[in-house]
């Protein structure tokens, strides 16, 4: 008999030993700079770029808001992952070569040349903060929840040895190593899953059934309401899917490390072939499981009991172990590349190629610094809370999400229609966050409160989104008003000033 707890420890140092060696073979060649670092030289052949987006997709954990809240969770599946297909068909035929062509290396950069450095460092400041303080949290409060499901392995110890683990390869290999560890990663995922899917096909007469999330959503929702989310699901899906393909720091870098235009679309056009797996796996598990996953006995059960074998489980844990680590590193990796160049080359344009290297691997090191602070606070937190910060993260995506999508569109919006929608649109979302914090954790329902607790979460995902395109050309419209009455003032007055000299 295997013993579970040796098993996986013994394992997972095998991962940590053989991942670090990884990073050291691939950094060993030539020096590194900050270019090879961030972007991988710019040079990544188009298969591992495709097949590295594999992982990436796993790290779209908000969808998690979309399917527990009771709707059918094949639709969302399904549309989430028709939506992902079409994303990358964009990524590859028009937003991939425009980044190319202008030679940025954030998406607030782009903002910047786009608009106004005052965006670009606001739409900065809103990434790092999202990253560390929602998406860092998030990642540990779910992976201390599954943890605590398939295995009764301490939490705090694998969650920290998986951080460590991932910022040690991000900090000698940078983007290059991340790539190639991240290819593995999901080959293993990958590969655990069909495992499961097929015992779980299985043993369908000998488990309990799941709770479905529509039965789930029943006892939130009524059946009209859930006729309505359904409805906002055509709207949001859409515009979560952009932003996690076109406006995320993780998915840009591997873009702009792209050798040329055909090898990103080469990538692109194999990944969107690579997304029916993950996609038909989930649909054959996770449309029943995903809801009781956090919620029901069902899961439970099937995890503390004896009806799943102990290589399964152990399968498991390290399909867990390996998706932790590419989500720490995406995280570590993005957001050093966000304080490197958005905060740090931004206020000195003459910095050399050395200092940027070292200041992306400082950041990561603070980075990896602040996750293992957040490891204890997440430890105490539930699933409730972690929905409320998917919410959150959600909420401020679709808002650049449409402010991203629009400036591609039109040519005709100004910096003082984007700067205000930002600013607008992210004081009505932290009222938003703030009824839904206070109404968790007091359990008080003043009439403010009623009033932003009235619109649901995915209806209020959606008119973000609307809102926030509707704003941005009301405000244009009133700009280019007043711009001709304000030009003719000026010059009435100068012809004025003219005639009272003659």
């Amino acid at each position: 008999m295997i013993d579970f707890y040796s098993a996986s420890i013994s394992l997972s140092f095998f991962i940590f030993i053989f991942l670090i060696a990884v990073s050291v073979y691939l950094s060993r060649t030539k020096e590194i700079t900050a270019d090879g670092f961030f972007f991988a030289r710019r040079n990544s052949p188009w298969l591992a770029l495709g097949s590295s987006y594999i992982t990436s997709w796993i790290s779209g954990f908000f969808v998690l808001e979309l399917i527990v809240p009771g709707q059918d969770n094949r639709l969302v599946i399904i549309g989430y992952g028709l939506m992902s297909a079409l994303m990358m068909v964009i990524l590859g035929g028009a937003v991939g070569p425009l980044f190319l062509k202008m030679g940025i290396s954030t998406l607030p950069e782009y903002f910047e040349k786009r608009f106004s450095r005052s965006s670009r460092f606001y739409l900065s400041a809103l990434y790092v903060f999202c990253n560390v303080a929602i998406k860092l949290l998030v990642v540990l409060v779910l992976g201390g929840l599954l943890i605590g499901r398939v295995s009764h392995i301490d939490a705090f110890s694998l969650l920290l040895f998986t951080m460590v683990v991932a910022g040690i390869y991000v900090v000698i290999g940078g983007l290059k190593t991340q790539m190639y560890t991240s290819v593995l990663e999901g080959i293993l995922i990958v590969v655990v899953l069909a495992i499961l899917c097929f015992w779980i096909s299985g043993q369908k007469n000998s488990l309990p059934s799941p709770i479905s999330g529509a039965a789930l959503g029943q006892q939130i929702h009524s059946g009209e309401s859930l006729k309505a989310i359904e409805g906002w699901l055509f709207v949001v899906l859409p515009a979560v899917a952009f932003w996690f393909w076109g406006a995320d720091q993780s998915i840009l870098q591997r873009v702009l490390s792209a050798r040329s235009v055909s090898s990103l679309r080469r990538a692109t056009t194999f990944h969107g072939i690579l997304q029916v797996v993950p996609v038909v796996l989930l649909l054959v598990a996770g449309a029943s499981f995903v809801p009781s996953f956090f919620y029901g006995k069902t899961i439970t059960g099937l995890f503390s009991g004896t009806a799943l074998p102990n290589m399964l489980r152990f399968g498991l844990l390290l399909a867990l172990v390996s998706a932790l680590m590419a989500l720490f590193a995406d995280i570590f990796s993005s957001t050093s590349s966000l304080v490197t160049y958005d905060f740090y080359r931004s206020l000195r344009p003459s910095s050399s190629n050395r200092t940027l290297l070292l200041v992306g691997r400082m950041a990561s090191i603070v980075l990896i610094l602040c996750g293992i602070l957040l490891i204890p606070v997440s430890q105490t937190l539930d699933f409730g809370f972690c929905l409320l910060l998917v919410r959150m993260f959600l909420y401020f995506a679709v808002l650049v999400s449409a402010v991203f999508a629009v400036s591609l569109m039109s040519k005709k919006i100004s910096s003082l229609s984007v700067q205000s929608t930002l600013y607008i649109v992210s004081f009505v979302i932290l009222l938003r966050v703030a009824a839904e914090f206070v109404m968790y954790s007091e359990g008080m329902q003043t009439g403010f409160i009623s009033e932003m607790q009235a619109i649901g979460p995915i209806e209020f995902i959606g008119s973000i989104f609307l809102l926030s395109i509707v704003l941005m050309f009301v405000i244009q419209a009133f700009e280019t008003t007043l711009r001709p009455a304000a030009s003719f003032h000026r010059d009435h007055n100068t012809l004025s000033d003219n005639e009272k000299r003659t």
